[in-house]
């Protein structure tokens, strides 16, 4: 499952933006887990001059990696990967 969200936002450094809202994307949804040895879902984020475009990634079978490339679902083999069990995401 992903969530694309467009969002007024403007940041001086993506590594910084990036951080805070994996910080916020877990706290918001128990038991997601955007980082360490075995996520459950990912974050990617276009940093634009005024607004971000924000992909929310979680992943529905254990060891399928989910993407968007051109608007196209990718999914790709990965040990590390586990399945999201948690609550839907709505945020």
């Amino acid at each position: 499952m992903h969530i694309k969200r467009v969002i007024q936002k403007r940041c001086l450094n993506p590594l910084v933006c990036m951080d805070d809202m994996i910080k916020v994307m877990e706290e918001k949804n128990v038991g997601l887990i955007l980082t360490g040895a075995t996520p459950n879902g990912h974050l990617s984020i276009s940093h634009e001059q005024d607004s971000h475009i924000i992909w929310l990634f979680a992943y529905d079978h254990d060891k399928k990696h989910e993407s968007v490339i051109n608007d196209k679902l990718i999914i790709t083999h990965s040990d590390k990967v586990k399945k999201y069990d948690g609550l839907p995401i709505t945020q």
